[in-house]
């Protein structure tokens, strides 16, 4: 029984598939699929901590005498370092881990600040890491007691004092763009939006209740963050102590 049309022609594109593979063309497709849910979830994108480096110690007589770096001879030691007193007065080096890239900013009363760190745990681990730097750094060493300057090791004298967390960054997306101008209209007296200042709304969030506020000039409790809102959807929040802060207010 001979084979019908179909069969035939079937048979011949089979055929022709055989012989000659180059004829037809192969349209690669992208099968990496996309989260966009992924993309909504508020992610930690820096972390700003403080580190002191250098004892506070008391002397005889009632004054308080510090312990200094010596920026200059820190900058010379560190080949990476970047350091301009005219502009900025603290060594500033930008270092790398694994992948990620972080900038440390010492200063000569001993105090370091560590930005772009992923997570706290990571700016700790850095933080040791830097303090490992320290150890056999052979640097002159001055009293300030009109003793001669004498070279010596300066991780004989650098210890980790304080550790702290000084501002998390968290950044999300809503997934739809957003009108500034009539949130800002809605939310009267909560929300600023001035376009001519700042591309993006801006508000205050407190964590707490302001009756328990500690905050100081220098000192910040974590008791508020601040709230970045632009018109693609994009949410930033600054100003959280903690991820589960960051969080909080991210989705009220």
């Amino acid at each position: 029984m001979p084979p019908r049309g179909g069969a035939v022609f079937f048979l011949m594109l089979f055929k022709g598939l055989l012989e000659d593979p180059s004829r037809f063309p192969v349209q690669y497709r992208d099968h990496t699929v996309t989260h966009d849910n992924d993309e909504r979830i508020p992610k930690v994108v820096n972390v700003v901590t403080t580190a002191h480096f250098l004892p506070q110690a008391n002397i005889p007589g009632g004054k308080r005498r510090r312990y200094q770096f010596a920026l200059h001879t820190l900058s010379m030691c560190f080949p990476v370092s970047q350091f301009k007193p005219s502009a900025f007065s603290s060594v500033i080096m930008r270092l790398k881990n694994d992948t990620d890239y972080f900038t440390c900013l010492f200063f000569s009363s001993g105090r370091c600040v560590f930005v772009r760190c992923k997570s706290p745990q990571h700016s700790l681990y850095v933080t040791q890491q830097v303090r490992l730097l320290f150890n056999n750094m052979r640097v002159p060493i001055d009293f300030g007691d009109g003793s001669p300057v004498t070279m010596d090791v300066l991780g004989k004298y650098v210890s980790l004092q304080r550790w702290n967390l000084e501002n998390m960054v968290m950044s999300g997306n809503l997934g739809f763009r957003v009108c500034l101008a009539k949130l800002a209209t809605v939310f009267a007296g909560i929300m600023s939006y001035s376009p001519k200042d700042f591309p993006g709304a801006w508000c205050v969030v407190y964590l707490r209740p302001p009756s328990q506020c500690i905050c100081t000039k220098t000192f910040k409790c974590g008791c508020k963050a601040t709230v970045l809102v632009f018109d693609r959807g994009s949410v930033i929040v600054a100003g959280a102590r903690t991820v589960q802060d960051g969080n909080a207010v991210y989705y009220r």
